[in-house]
């Protein structure tokens, strides 16, 4: 029997009452090559029953006490024999029966370190909404993670040379991951397909006092000289949710930051004399600027170009 392309890391604990539907969707894939390891934090529930009496392709099962989900993952990310690693947590899906046919295909068609396909994101009134991802590149470095951890297909030699998650960080972790592949050069390809339905009533979706903290900490990994309320402002800025005034300012602060301001002007687009603000580049989403912002940043864009060498 040949290796599976796919290798799927699974963290439980205490998921019985999920991980089921996972279970499901993985059973009814198309194209079977794929393995799943299972790695539990001492279940006292049902969860390892459940896997063990299930008719999918487990290939280990390994259950012991971790420090958090992203320990967990790392102890098993070196087990995987497929060329895709795939992380999903117990409690998301996968969207339909194609997903594994579709990320196999496009790592045979498309030369790349890491997949990257389309997430649903499952409310907890049970309604759903597409994920608004984001570019691939230095913009990310400001915005958080570009596209559902989840949804991420990476080569077992994308691991190798960006290494295994950052325990410092509890629930960022992934974006810290994924901001390392950028800046290490690492490439993505973007299936454009959906692939992950994912549970928004998890920690990482309901602990917003911990993921807004570290989604700063991550941005001051990338950028040191920035305090934690620059980093704040920016991924605020960049996403939509802060008026861009305060972006100059801190170009100004920072001359020598060239990354910093590649970073910035990756999310802050520069065309026919105008700076606007593209909130998501995937779904071409662009935010509408009021008037006065619109009239402050035409002055501005001659001095923007100026600072950033364009």
């Amino acid at each position: 029997m040949s290796s599976p392309v796919i290798s799927l890391v699974v963290p439980t604990y205490n998921t019985a009452k999920t991980v089921s539907n996972l279970i499901e969707t993985i059973r009814v894939q198309t194209n079977q090559s794929y393995e799943i390891i299972v790695v539990d934090g001492c279940s006292d529930d049902d969860t390892l029953k459940i896997f063990n009496a299930s008719d999918v392709n487990i290939s280990k099962i390994i259950s012991e006490k971790d420090e958090g989900i992203y320990d967990a993952i790392n102890k098993v990310i070196s087990l995987a024999i497929g060329d895709l690693i795939n992380v999903i947590g117990a409690d998301d899906k996968f969207s339909n029966k194609y997903v594994f046919d579709n990320v196999i295909s496009s790592y045979r068609n498309h030369k790349a370190d890491i997949y990257a396909g389309r997430t649903i994101h499952l409310n907890a009134d049970e309604s759903t909404e597409y994920r608004l991802d984001s570019a691939y590149n230095y913009g990310a470095l400001l915005n958080g993670i570009p596209f559902c951890h989840n949804a991420m297909f990476a080569t077992k030699e994308a691991y190798k040379k960006i290494g295994l998650y950052d325990l410092k960080y509890k629930i960022c972790a992934d974006a810290n991951w994924v901001h390392r592949a950028i800046l290490s050069d690492l490439t993505c390809h973007r299936i454009d397909e959906d692939v992950i339905e994912f549970s928004m009533t998890g920690t990482s979706s309901t602990d917003t006092e911990t993921l807004f903290g570290e989604t700063y900490a991550t941005i001051q990994t990338n950028f040191p000289v920035l305090l934690v309320d620059e980093a704040r402002y920016l991924f605020e800025a960049t996403r939509g949710w802060a008026d861009c005034d305060q972006v100059l300012p801190i170009l100004e602060k920072y001359p020598e930051e060239k990354l910093l301001h590649d970073a910035i002007m990756c999310n802050f687009i520069v065309s026919d004399g105008q700076v606007n603000l593209r909130k998501n580049e995937m779904h071409d989403s662009l935010l509408r600027l009021n008037n006065k912002r619109q009239s402050i940043l035409r002055k501005s864009a001659k001095k923007l170009k100026s600072i950033i060498g364009i």
